[in-house]
């Protein structure tokens, strides 16, 4: 009788351990070295770059960021040896849609996070994005056992790309030769874009609807110059956090810019494209940008979703190249 009680308990044990959050591997953060890893986080709304240990190799990855997750698509999950991946399924882009399904975590919005499904997740590493960066702090609180990194790729700059890659190369080292291949390639074909770019000039426009914005480079966009080259249309556009300046198309046809990209903001959100609209407009026709050909539109998962990707930087890139036709 006793033997079958201690049975009844053992079994009763497992039950209920079962129903908890996912248990430490055994081999993750008691055995696998760590690496310093330098990064800028946000606390009490200010940045400020640190550097701490993190350990390598973790498998149970929650993320907050649509760019990295591309980086990691890209190369494989299989590569960077995670098991158990979490992501914010709500907001999940088209590009990255297999990643919407039960065989990973949903851990709420890039917004709000499901602290309930995270506490059950049990993470080893949760990686932050612009929209969630002012987490950082409680996630270091509410969850000592896991590593917090701040990989902001919200603003787009290939020198912020390969800062965010190099971390995670370090993490996961089993990746770092396929990740500097990536950032190799990123790196000379915007080069190459450069090259061309650099002697002609372009504006940045984001649609929403029928309302436009232009951005310049100091902005959210400032990449279009900092890195693929294009000089400034419009000097000294006002830029404000994230957002541009709100402009009409009678500012368009006192400015005239020889080339326009256009990045349908509503499209990227499932909203109706406001780009054919845009098109047609009588007053958009009398752009030089227009009669030349010379509008063409950017990809909006790539440059406002999934910034920072390896795939989503591919595709910026053949954007760019749309014009310049170096890599064709």
């Amino acid at each position: 009788m006793k033997h079958l009680l201690n049975i009844s308990f053992t079994l009763t044990a497992l039950l209920v351990s079962g129903c908890g959050p996912l248990s430490q591997d055994s081999t993750s953060t008691q055995t696998n070295p760590t690496v310093q890893i330098t990064h800028t986080v946000t606390i009490d709304s200010v940045k400020q770059v640190i550097t701490e240990a993190f350990t390598t190799n973790p498998q149970r990855v929650a993320t907050y960021n649509f760019g990295v997750l591309d980086m990691m698509d890209t190369i494989g999950l299989d590569i960077f040896g995670i098991e158990h991946l979490g992501l914010a399924q709500a907001s999940v882009p088209l590009s990255l849609s297999e990643y919407n399904d039960s065989r990973y975590e949903n851990i709420g919005t890039l917004f709000e996070p499901d602290y309930t499904a995270l506490d059950f997740f049990n993470p080893q590493l949760i990686i932050l994005d612009g929209r969630s960066a002012a987490l950082y702090p409680t996630f270091k609180t509410r969850y000592p056992q896991a590593d917090i990194l701040d990989a902001t790729l919200t603003t787009y700059n290939v020198s912020t790309q390969e800062a965010v890659a190099n971390n995670i190369a370090l993490i996961f080292p089993e990746a770092s030769s396929l990740i500097e291949a990536q950032m190799d390639s990123i790196i000379n074909d915007i080069g190459l874009i450069n090259e061309v770019a650099r002697e002609h000039e372009a504006l940045f426009v984001l649609s929403n609807g029928d309302a436009l914005t232009a951005y310049g480079d100091t902005g959210r966009y400032n990449s279009l110059h900092t890195d693929f080259g294009f000089k400034t249309a419009v000097e000294g556009i006002v830029t404000e956090a994230q957002h541009g300046t709100s402009i009409n198309k009678e500012y368009l046809t006192t400015h005239d810019p020889e080339i326009i990209f256009m990045m349908d903001r509503a499209a990227a959100i499932g909203e109706t494209s406001g780009y054919e609209s845009f098109l047609n407009d009588p007053l958009v026709k009398t752009l030089s940008s227009y009669e030349n050909n010379q509008i063409f539109p950017l990809n909006a998962q790539a440059w406002y979703t999934v910034s920072g990707g390896f795939t989503s930087t591919r595709q910026m890139i053949l954007d760019i190249d749309q014009f310049t036709n170096v890599l064709s």
